[in-house]
């Protein structure tokens, strides 16, 4: 099955005991759950959890890790 980190685009179902009784319980994947909510904020449903200077910020750390993966030179993730 996994956990919400091991299968982070996924919804997956998962349980519990709870006295004496298994009860379901869904594990949601971090990224399925950034996923929804950008999606709910793009139909008007809610606001966006991250903002933009914190999408900027992941863009500018994984540009050079895929420069780098792509030339197998070193990255720097400074300036």
């Amino acid at each position: 099955m996994g956990t919400p980190l091991s299968r982070p685009w996924r919804r997956e179902i998962g349980g519990v005991e709870l006295n004496g009784r298994a009860e379901p319980v869904v594990l949601e994947g971090t990224y399925y759950l950034e996923m929804e909510n950008v999606s709910a904020a793009t139909l008007g449903r809610g606001r966006p959890f991250l903002g933009r200077a914190n999408v900027l910020g992941r863009a500018r750390a994984i540009d050079p890790l895929l420069r780098s993966a792509a030339s197998g030179e070193a990255a720097s993730l400074e300036g």
